[in-house]
């Protein structure tokens, strides 16, 4: 080739030479990047070609999932048995309320020892303590006990009972009167001594006169 291309040129015309030359060199650049470009689109084609027949021998596995299911046999279960409903306690009235001694009545007259003090209240008021005294004596302390009093003298007296609410702390007073019965003694009645009767000799049966 390099043989053939000085040939030509020692053939050329003095004129021509130089202008071919030039033109000789300038052509060498587009003859190298045309010759560069199809040899990049050679090996496009040619990888593009292998991916292809890659493709084709190799296919994708494809994944077939299988859900098996299980049959579960239905349980029963047992109905729970209705439970009654949660009562909720009702709250309390914060008073004292209506209050009374039912024992001992007004002016009752007493003979038994000891003496029980029953009061009389309703449920639905809060609780409640008392506390009493008799004749102006002292008070006793609050309880919410029964109340029985021993050993009171004979005479009239006066309860006075205080009732006390815990909640509010309001006071009522209650006043009773009795009276304690004294106990008799018995007066001793008279005594009859006995007499002794001698019998009249004159007129005794058994008697034998003197002859």
């Amino acid at each position: 080739m390099i043989q053939k291309i000085k040939r030509w040129y020692k053939e050329l015309p003095d004129n021509k030479r130089y202008f071919e030359l030039l033109s000789a060199v300038l052509s060498i650049p587009v003859l190298v990047t045309v010759i560069l470009l199809n040899v990049n689109n050679l090996e496009n084609m040619r990888s593009r070609s292998v991916e292809k027949e890659a493709a084709g021998k190799a296919p994708e596995p494809t994944v077939i999932e299988r859900i098996i299911e299980k049959e579960v046999s239905p349980t029963i279960e047992p109905s729970p048995s209705p439970t009654p409903p949660a009562t909720t306690p009702q709250e309390c009235i914060k008073e004292i309320g209506p209050v009374e001694i039912i024992t001992p009545s007004e002016n009752e007259v007493i003979a038994k020892d000891p003496i029980c003090i029953e009061i009389s209240r309703s449920n639905k008021y809060c609780s409640v303590v008392w506390s009493y005294r008799i004749n102006g004596g002292s008070w006793s302390d609050f309880t919410d006990k029964s109340i029985c009093i021993y050993s009171l003298s004979p005479g009239e007296k006066k309860l006075e009972l205080r009732v006390k609410s815990l909640v509010s702390n309001e006071q009522v007073l209650l006043e009773r009167n009795f009276t304690i019965k004294s106990e008799e003694i018995p007066t001793p009645g008279p005594t009859i001594e006995p007499v002794s009767v001698e019998p009249n000799k004159e007129n005794d049966p058994n008697k034998v006169s003197e002859l």
